[in-house]
């Protein structure tokens, strides 16, 4: 019985450390998001921005066209 609460604790450790985890991962790509657009701040919406960033890399801006339908 014992035991049986120990694991339940570590678990319940487990999963609020893997919470924050994630929380925080949101957070970093929320403000490099952020960053983006303070850098092209005459681009209104994110869907300019990802066809500025697939130009600069050379990719195929049709390829964004898929995605964006």
């Amino acid at each position: 019985m014992e035991k049986s609460i120990a694991i339940n604790e570590m678990m319940g450790r487990h999963k609020k450390e893997s919470w924050r985890n994630f929380i925080l991962h949101l957070k970093k790509i929320l403000l490099r998001i952020k960053k983006d657009m303070k850098r092209w701040n005459n681009h209104s919406d994110l869907a300019t921005l990802l066809s500025e960033k697939m130009k600069r890399r050379n990719d195929r801006p049709d390829f964004l066209m898929i995605l964006i339908d």
